[in-house]
């Protein structure tokens, strides 16, 4: 699904950021995120983590199962984003 202006901009607000993943042992595991962009191709959405969430990472490295919740903490409005784990690099500047 391609995401258009409106939910790029709430998506990249200043909100409360969670990553759930599933293992291959079926496993869930849940993280806080600290940043997320839009990519421009509109279909992928990148967060940042801790380096030491070494179960979301392994997770995500393995391009397995990803639900990203992004809420808004002045309207409580959320979004939930759920697709498949596509690598991980270090975060840049």
């Amino acid at each position: 699904m391609e995401i258009d202006d409106e939910l790029a901009q709430f998506l990249e607000c200043p909100g409360s950021l969670i990553v759930a993943t599933v293992g291959a042992d079926g496993l869930p595991d849940a993280a806080r995120a600290w940043g997320l962009r839009v990519l421009p191709d509109r279909t992928r959405i990148p967060v940042q983590l801790d380096a030491d969430c070494d179960v979301a990472i392994a997770n995500i490295d393995a391009r397995r199962s990803v639900a990203v919740t992004v809420t808004d903490m002045y309207t409580m409005r959320s979004v939930q984003a759920k697709g498949t784990g596509s690598g991980v690099e270090a975060a840049s500047p």
